[in-house]
């Protein structure tokens, strides 16, 4: 089935016009695939069109029935997510979608260096059982499952206890940017599968209406990070984009103590529900320490990878003619 070929679908680039109906489906697909909704905010919707190359599917009345994105993590790798309403699974979208992204990606790869390796990954829910079969359909093999970890908080959590020569602060936007930068990217960096994010993308979410930097908690050895957590106040629950610490504080105890400091944020702002995402198998024992702090696992989220190219030694350098 090839969606450019029937007539009863039209294909086109969001628009802010969009955004109730891109929340609608996906409400419908999350509820499906994972038993609930997770709530977006429709700012957010937005931002990621500027990061991605997305296209809605409509049916011949003009209902949204599909939604599908396309972006880099680098030149040579690439991530899509596939949506299809739960009304409209198996019959054939799913597979044409898959087939518009791979074409998309090598014309997008085209300009890569020629000895580098081309891959193109998808990332699905745990019960989206038609996606997955399409997947294995279009020889895209799992690599990895990442959970979405929340606690409910029913009182005000522990008090940190922090080590030694530790002291907690929050981050002073205009000074602590690049600091900070540099120690998320570097405690990152022995993570599985981590592309380094470009400061002048990270440093937009400094930008955002609901950023507060008194939710970006750092753990100070004096004028040295040994660690952070960058919390968002979203529309129903705290968000914790992400927990850091360098490798040469790590198993101190400091990931916990700046876990504790935000929960305790966070119900101070009245948020009782707090969330954060995590690779299951991190290398760093990640989520084990997620669930020592009373989170658990509520989203299962698998991801599949495609190489559309194998990469290739370099050709030799040319021999000297021997005079």
């Amino acid at each position: 089935m090839n969606i450019l070929l029937l007539p009863n679908y039209t294909l086109h680039a969001p628009t802010p016009a969009d955004v109730p109906e891109v929340l609608a489906l996906l409400a419908a697909s999350d509820t499906a695939d994972y038993g609930e909704a997770n709530t977006t905010d429709p700012e957010e919707v937005q931002r990621w069109w500027v990061r991605e190359e997305t296209t809605l599917v409509r049916d011949a009345a003009g209902h949204l029935i599909a939604y599908y994105s396309l972006s880099a993590d680098d030149p040579t790798h690439y991530y899509s997510e596939v949506f299809v309403h739960p009304d409209q699974r198996g019959q054939g979208l799913e597979g044409a979608i898959l087939d518009r992204l791979e074409a998309r990606a090598r014309e997008r790869l085209a300009d890569s260096p020629v000895t580098a390796q081309w891959l193109l990954e998808s990332g699905i829910g745990r019960h989206s059982v038609v996606m997955r079969a399409a997947l294995a359909e279009h020889s895209y093999g799992y690599i990895r499952t990442f959970w979405r970890m929340r606690i409910d908080l029913t009182a005000p959590p522990p008090t940190p206890e922090w080590p030694q020569g530790i002291i907690l602060r929050t981050y002073q936007p205009g000074t602590d940017d690049r600091a900070v930068y540099d120690a998320v990217e570097t405690a990152f960096a022995d993570h599985w599968n981590w592309h380094a994010t470009p400061f002048e993308e990270w440093i937009e979410r400094t930008q955002r209406p609901n950023f507060d930097p008194a939710l970006w908690l750092l753990a100070m050895d004096g004028t040295a990070i040994a660690g952070a957590a960058l919390g968002t106040k979203e529309l129903t629950k705290g968000w914790i984009n992400k927990v850091a610490v360098p490798r040469a504080y790590r198993k101190r105890g400091i990931a916990k103590a700046l876990l504790y400091q935000a929960f305790g944020a966070f119900w101070q702002r009245d948020v009782r529900r707090v969330e954060l995402g995590v690779d299951a198998e991190s290398l760093t024992g990640a989520q084990r320490l997620y669930e020592q702090v009373g989170m658990h696992p509520v989203m299962e989220y698998d991801l599949f990878q495609k190489e559309l190219r194998a990469a290739s030694p370099p050709d030799p350098e040319p021999r000297m003619q021997e005079l």
